[in-house]
This record gives structure tokens, C-alpha cells and sequence, in this order.
């Protein structure tokens, strides 16, 4: 180390420090000068004999300041050693808490998540008992408005209220519709089996008042308005149900007409032709006047009524035709007269035809 390096205090500082040290040794001054120490030691050539004394006190000295600064150094050394290990201890005590710190947190999360994943078992176990409880309640529901349904509709079929029963069997049918999965439980079963048998009771039933409602030629003989609401009855039974009252309709306003036009009479021949139109004419009025409340719009039993009538009268004027020489201008008349025919029931069922076509277009 320089000189220059040395840190520098004052000369009054440095006294108090020696003398607080107790430093009596000349070498040990901060301010020891070698040359003037010489001098005292050896002010006269007669004190140069004692050189080697001095010398001897000087290596007694050295080895006294060696020891001294080894003992130092070592104490030193065991403190620093000694301080290092407690400092070294505290830091792995400190490491083995944050271990166990990070331990314990992690422990916490594992069973914190535990804690979630069960509460979220739970929750949707709640949930699905909620939805099932839902759903059974909504089929009690059901079944209750079904089975007093059935027995509202068992009451009106036999009272011939048909206009009720046609509506309490609409919803019947609806309900039902809901236990289709459940064949399989006998009260189910037993209760499908009751509304088949209402549902051909009261097939049964309005087909009677059907055929009782008109005489053999056609004619009305019941209640309109009972006839009406069997229909409604009927509507809802099913397409079979409903055609077999429009055919049986068709059937009876046209046994007239196959009676008294047979093929072989001079009624039925080409140039009476006309005469076939006006008795349609005739069956269309009595349709329009006197039956149109009885039969639902949407039947549109006078439409077939037509349908039937081209049939029966291209099948007869065929074979007349094949049977009797044609007269060209009979032939011509007929076929006049004809396409005025086709032209006035095109109109008439224009409207018909194109709200029938609209209704399949929006279902579409």
C-alpha cells in the first residue's frame, strides 16, 4: 500500500487514538522514523558494540509481531468462518421455510381444486336433478290434462257433442304425442288403448250420422249443425275417416244422375249432352243452398262432386260414341257446349285451386 493511500487524520487525533491504545513502543508510532531511531539507539561509536543486542531485540520483536499477526489473522480467520457458517445456516433454515412455505401453498391449491372439482360435481349433479325434476313434473302435468281429457271426451261421445269432442280429441292426440316412449308402463298402455277405442267409437258415430243424415238420393234429412260438428269430429280423425264421408257423398248426389243418364237411353246420347251439364248445375245449387255449412271448406266436397260427374260422363259419352254413329254436327255442338263447361268450372274453382296451391307453398 502507498503512502499516498494512507488515510490521514489529524496529529490530535492520532495522539488520543495512541494513547487510548496504549502504544509505548516507538514502532508502533504512526510517525516512527528508522533514521532518528538509529541515532538514539546508537548516538556514539562506543554504542555500535551493543549492535548485536539490538539485533536480537529487533528478531525478538519481528517474531513477536509475526506471531501476534498470525494469531490475529487466525482469529480473524475463525471469526469470519465462524460468522459464515451461522450466515450460511440462516440461509438454509430460510430456504428449508420457503420450501415448506411453497409446500404448504401448494398443498392448499391441490385440495383448494379438490374443493372446486367437487362443488362443481355437485353443482351439476344439482342440475340434473333439477332438469329430471323438471321434466317429471311437466309429465304428470301432461299425463293429468291427458287422462282428464280422456275422460271429458269418453262423456261428450256419448252425449253426441261432437263439437267439444272434436276439440278435446285434437288435444288428446297432442298429448299423447308425449308419451309415445312410455308403451312400455301398463297405465300408459291402458290409457293409449282407451283412446283407440274412443277414437273408433266416435269414427263409428259420425259415419252413422253421415249416412243418416241423407236419404238414399241425397237429400238432407238431419240436424245441419249436427252433421257439421260430426265433420269437425271426423277432421281430426284422419284422412280415412274423411274420405270415406266424401265418398259416400259423392256416391249419393250422383245416383240420380247415374240412374237416369245410363248409356243406352236417348237421354244419355251425344246430342243431349247439354241436359248432362244442367243436372250438374242442379246438384251444385242443392250443394251451395243446403249442404255447404255441413262439410269443412277445406273438403271442398263440391270440387269432387265435379271430379266424380267428368268422370262418369267421359266414360259414358265414350262408349256412346263407340256404340252410335256421331253426327259431325252433334259432335260439334257437344264439344261447344263442352269446353263452355270446362271454361265455367275452371272459374268457379279458379279460387280453390289457387289457395289450395298457396297453403302447400307456405307449408313448404
Amino acid at each position: 500500500m502507498s503512502k499516498e493511500s494512507l488515510v490521514k487524520v489529524s496529529p490530535h487525533l492520532e495522539t488520543k487514538a495512541l494513547s487510548i491504545l496504549n502504544v509505548k513502543s516507538p514502532l508502533d508510532s504512526p510517525d516512527f522514523d528508522p533514521t532518528q531511531y538509529l541515532n538514539k539507539l546508537f548516538p556514539t561509536e562506543q554504542a555500535l558494540a551493543s549492535v548485536d543486542g539490538v539485533l536480537d531485540k529487533l528478531q525478538f520483536k519481528i517474531d513477536e509481531m509475526s506471531q501476534e499477526a498470525e494469531r490475529l489473522t487466525d482469529t480473524q480467520s475463525n471469526k469470519g468462518a465462524l460468522k459464515g457458517n451461522k450466515d450460511l445456516d440462516k440461509a438454509k433454515e430460510a430456504i428449508k421455510e420457503l420450501f415448506q412455505q411453497i409446500q404448504d401453498i401448494k398443498s392448499k391449491a391441490a385440495q383448494s381444486e379438490s374443493m372446486v372439482q367437487e362443488i362443481t360435481q355437485d353443482v351439476k349433479s344439482l342440475d340434473y336433478a333439477k332438469r329430471h325434476l323438471t321434466h317429471s313434473v311437466t309429465v304428470l302435468k301432461r299425463l293429468q290434462m291427458l287422462v282428464t281429457a280422456v275422460d271429458q271426451l269418453e262423456t261428450m261421445s256419448k252425449n253426441k257433442q261432437y263439437k267439444e269432442s272434436a276439440q278435446l280429441l285434437q288435444a288428446v292426440i297432442q298429448l299423447m304425442q308425449h308419451f309415445k316412449s312410455y308403451k312400455s308402463v301398463p297405465q300408459i298402455a291402458q290409457l293409449s288403448d282407451r283412446i283407440t277405442a274412443l277414437k273408433k267409437h266416435l269414427e263409428t258415430c259420425v259415419i252413422r250420422e253421415l249416412e243418416t243424415g241423407f236419404n238414399q238420393g241425397g237429400q238432407l234429412i238431419g240436424q245441419p249443425w249436427l252433421l257439421h260438428d260430426a265433420c269437425l269430429v271426423a277432421n281430426v280423425l284422419g284422412e280415412t275417416t274423411k274420405e270415406r264421408i266424401i265418398k259416400r257423398y259423392v256416391d249419393l248426389e250422383l245416383v240420380n244422375y247415374r240412374q237416369i243418364f245410363r248409356p243406352m237411353e236417348e237421354v244419355s246420347q251425344l246430342d243431349n249432352v247439354s241436359r248432362r251439364y244442367a243436372f250438374l248445375k242442379r246438384i251444385l245449387k242443392v250443394c251451395d243452398d243446403e249442404h255447404a255449412e255441413i262439410f269443412p271448406t277445406s273438403w271442398a266436397v263440391s270440387a269432387r262432386v265435379c271430379e266424380k260427374f267428368c268422370e262418369y260422363t267421359r266414360s259414358d259419352l265414350d262408349l256412346v260414341m263407340k256404340n252410335n254413329p256421331c253426327d259431325v254436327k252433334d259432335l260439334l255442338k257437344a264439344l261447344q257446349l263442352t269446353i263452355e263447361f270446362e271454361g265455367r268450372l275452371n272459374k268457379r274453382y279458379e279460387k280453390h285451386v289457387s289457395d289450395m296451391y298457396s297453403c302447400h307453398s307456405e307449408g313448404g
